[in-house]
């Protein structure tokens, strides 16, 4: 591992209130005041995700100015367009800024019509993850979730870092706090505090949730969230989803259902309303909550489930998990005999339809 020494010295002040301080407090004058830390850091390239963390004034920012070069530490970007789309480089499709914003857990289609400064600070840093990892092969990443609450970052952390193994990029991160360590997974991380370097993976916290057969009006602490309406069917099943973060209990998610209208299909559920509230996105516990009710009502009633969606995410989710969820309709797409499948619409949204396989018919279909 080589070994990195970083030196800064600046003069000494001794102007009337700086002699006035020093005085105050017996702070000798001396030439220069200089500031010297040593390190090691990996000695190879075999990584995607680094992270140097430790109190401020350690020294994060200017081993990361030595040792990367100023020009790669990103602090900051300008969003200047009425729209947040519109801020990302022209060269990317609007397929790609989508799957970038998704992919960090902004994935409500209203907030990416907004500026900027309409969103919240949560939604701004995944906002700000999302145009940086997607516009750079290898950057640096100043103040990493200083802004933001350690719910937020937790989760961010560990939707920035399946984004960037995904995607083949590299980012060092740098931070003041600790707490992101195992939920980042980073390949290597530097403590600037301690002086100390570690290379091992350590395995990702396991989000344990719970889920509530609730009444209809759980919806309204939700109804705000949701992407579409605020409205709910009264006569809808509805369960409440709450997941155990830091040793506490939280609500983080509603999904409801309601009977499939269809001759063919009798005793079937679709979904009505899916929403997770936006500190918890990223973490999947949306994918989770839906199939952890479909395989409830099938185990209890007998009951099948199914959904039509435009979310990004769900769709991505779905088609990497072709065990658990059958395509039936979906845009832009060929069926298998070669024949068009119909685009299907709702209110005027390219959609695409869903059959949930419970684990007890996977088998059976294999």
């Amino acid at each position: 591992m080589p070994s990195v020494t970083v030196i800064k010295e600046s003069p000494d002040v001794n102007s009337f209130r700086a002699t006035s301080i020093k005085g105050m407090f017996d702070i000798p004058s001396t030439e220069k005041k200089r500031f010297e830390i040593t390190v090691d850091l990996p000695d190879n390239d075999d990584w995607q995700i680094g992270l140097i963390y430790g109190a401020s004034g350690s020294g994060k920012t200017s081993i990361a100015q030595q040792v990367y070069g100023e020009e790669n530490i990103m602090t900051g970007l300008k969003w200047e367009q009425p729209c947040i789309l519109d801020d990302f480089d022209k060269s990317f499709k609007v397929e790609d800024v989508v799957n970038a914003l998704t992919s960090v857990g902004l994935s409500s289609a209203p907030l990416w019509l907004l500026p900027y400064d309409k969103l919240s600070n949560g939604q701004k840093f995944r906002a700000d993850m999302a145009r940086i990892i997607l516009e750079k092969d290898f950057v640096v990443v100043d103040e990493f979730t200083s802004v933001v609450d350690r719910t937020v970052a937790k989760s961010v952390s560990v939707a920035v870092s399946k984004y960037i193994r995904r995607t083949g990029k590299k980012v060092v991160f740098l931070s003041c706090h600790d707490d992101i360590i195992d939920w980042l997974q980073p390949d290597w991380h530097l403590n600037t505090t301690t002086k100390t370097l570690s290379g091992a993976l350590r395995r990702r916290p396991e989000i344990q949730c719970n889920i509530y057969e609730c009444s209809y009006k759980a919806f309204r602490s939700f109804a705000q969230f949701h992407y579409m309406s605020g409205d709910i069917n009264k006569s809808a099943r509805c369960y409440l989803v709450t997941a155990l973060i830091d040793g506490r209990e939280k609500e983080v998610g509603f999904f409801s259902t309601l009977p499939l209208v269809h001759h063919l299909k009798k005793n079937w559920q679709r979904g009505h309303r899916t929403v997770v509230l936006p500190d918890f996105q990223g973490l999947g516990i949306g994918n989770r909550m839906i199939e952890s009710v479909a395989e409830l009502i099938y185990k209890k009633q007998g009951t099948r489930f199914c959904a039509t969606t435009s979310s990004p995410a769900l769709v991505k989710y779905r088609l990497k998990h072709k065990d658990k969820w059958l395509l039936k309709h979906a845009p832009h797409m060929k069926a298998a005999n070669g024949g068009k499948i119909k685009i299907k619409t709702s209110t005027g949204r390219l959609t695409t339809s869903w059959e949930y396989i419970p684990e007890g018919l996977r088998k059976l279909r294999a």
